[in-house]
């Protein structure tokens, strides 16, 4: 038996090795609780290609446009009911640090703009 492999958009079978077979299990044991919450691994497959509820629909559009990636989503690391899933730091060193890092640099890009705005008067749109 193989394993699924994709990285981008080309995916090809591998045979299944140790390391294999443990980079899988860690994913797995940090993939989503709960789709509500956005938090956690997102596996190949997962994810919806469109908003359709049409079910002949959804496979013909997802044979056209597979979804081949992964994701790790994170949200705000305070909230209390949508916890994140983070990987262990032996598992993936500074990984944790670096995404909260940047989960702040994007919510700054968001607020200073809007406060530029606001200072100015302008218009909510």
């Amino acid at each position: 038996m193989d394993l699924k492999v994709c990285a981008g958009f080309s995916c090809e079978y591998q045979p299944m090795t140790d390391a294999n077979i443990e980079s899988a299990r860690l994913k797995l044991q940090l993939a989503w609780k709960d789709p509500r919450s956005n938090r956690g691994y997102v596996q190949i497959d997962r994810e919806r290609v469109t908003q359709s509820s049409n079910a002949n629909e959804i496979a013909k559009l997802h044979a056209k446009a597979p979804d081949y990636k992964g994701s790790m989503e994170i949200g705000r690391d305070w909230d209390e009911t949508w916890k994140n899933q983070w990987p262990q730091e032996s598992d993936a060193p500074r990984f944790k640090q670096t995404m909260l890092e940047f989960y702040q640099t994007c919510h700054d890009l968001h607020v200073h703009p809007m406060s530029i705005a606001l200072g100015l008067d302008l218009e909510e749109t």
